[in-house]
């Protein structure tokens, strides 16, 4: 993406009374030194860092999910061993003992 602009000749986006200070590398947008900061090595606007953040955040979310199902299957399953070899040991208990 090519720019008509250097940095010094434009403005903010969303502080028109502001002289930019960078480029936003992920929307191309330009921004005072308020409205940008560095993520992973890039210059980002506080949007797309939100939206960086909130991609992220889906992503770790499915894991944790995962995790938690993963965690209530095998809860299940030691119950279900743990009562069938309860019931077990029940029936083999001579009805004389009762």
């Amino acid at each position: 993406m090519t720019h008509p602009h250097s940095v010094k000749d434009t403005r903010c986006l969303i502080h028109p009374e502001r002289e930019a200070a960078a480029l936003c590398l992920s929307c191309g947008q330009y921004f005072c030194r308020e409205c940008v900061t560095e993520h992973k090595g890039k210059v980002l606007c506080t949007l797309c860092l939100n939206k960086e953040k909130d991609s992220t955040a889906r992503k770790r979310r499915l894991p944790r999910l995962i995790r938690a199902g993963l965690a209530i299957i095998t809860g299940l399953i030691v119950c279900y061993i743990l009562f069938y070899s309860l019931g077990t040991v029940l029936s083999l208990i001579t009805d004389a003992f009762h």
